[in-house]
């Protein structure tokens, strides 16, 4: 059964959850590590709102104890650098289930901080990474693994285009006409991130997901398949980072050496 902690942080908005559960999330009263969009650094928040163990949640227009009308019910909680800063959970109880139907700050804008790395690297396309958790987010599970697919496909024409472009008439869409994904993989092979290419999966893992799946199992996935390609960009990002050091390196060394060199001929 998933725990509170991932309800209140992971769970997506309207995804129906075991009422048996909410009793738990409505009690939670640790702390959430999570980032703080105002003072823009990593926090802890402290629960603000009283537990129903204490005193009966806030709901809006019916009151707490009626069991068949649905409640509405707000956590708040607060920023420990500074108590001004609150982040808010709702949730909805039909009395058969319940959902998170809002919160505030969103997931996206929690996660920023630790997406933002990629900026710099995917581009525009660093827009549909954005969009692809904020559909999952949004219990939408196929529209989702459209936006990460066009994120590994970004990784791969970026990669062919460095290693082909100089060829006169040279075209991504040409290049890639009537070929395979793994064929693509192998013949870049010694350029793309190594996860990617150990991971040939995780692509036919999107298509199927776009094609065949449906939309439970592709929320299901949604998570590993995040992270995979967060693996993949992280790969991409270190390999540019230490080809970039040698290239400083053998340029330090060679000016030392001139220097040496010209020493010699005094």
């Amino acid at each position: 059964m998933i725990a509170p902690l991932q309800i209140y942080l992971n769970a997506p908005l309207y995804k129906k959850q075991d009422h048996g559960l909410l009793n738990e999330v409505l009690n939670f009263d640790s702390t959430l590590d999570m980032h703080c969009i105002e003072c823009k650094s990593e926090s802890v928040f402290i629960r603000a709102t009283p537990t129903p163990n204490l005193i009966m949640a806030r709901t809006f227009g019916v009151r707490h104890e009626d069991p068949v009308l649905p409640r509405n019910l707000i956590m708040e909680y607060v920023c420990s650098l500074n108590a001004k800063h609150q982040a808010i959970f709702i949730f909805r109880d039909d009395g058969v289930s319940f959902s998170k139907i809002g919160e505030y700050p969103s997931r996206v804008d929690r996660e920023y901080p630790e997406i933002k790395k990629y900026e710099k690297e995917l581009g525009s396309t660093f827009n549909e990474l954005k969009t692809g958790i904020q559909l999952y987010y949004h219990n939408i599970g196929i529209g989702s693994f459209i936006y990460l697919q066009w994120v590994v496909e970004k990784v791969i024409r970026d990669m062919a285009t460095d290693a082909y472009s100089v060829q006169s008439n040279w075209s991504f869409d040409q290049w890639r006409k009537g070929k395979r994904l793994d064929d693509l993989i192998i013949e870049l092979a010694d350029k793309l991130p190594e996860f990617l290419v150990k991971n040939t999966v995780i692509y036919g893992i999107l298509s199927k997901g776009v094609h065949e799946l449906e939309e439970e199992e592709c929320l299901t996935c949604f998570e590993i398949i995040k992270a995979a390609i967060e693996e993949i960009l992280d790969d991409k990002i270190n390999k540019e980072q230490k080809q970039s050091r040698r290239i400083l390196v053998t340029k330090r060394l060679s000016e030392i050496q001139s220097v040496i060199k010209s020493k010699g001929k005094q």
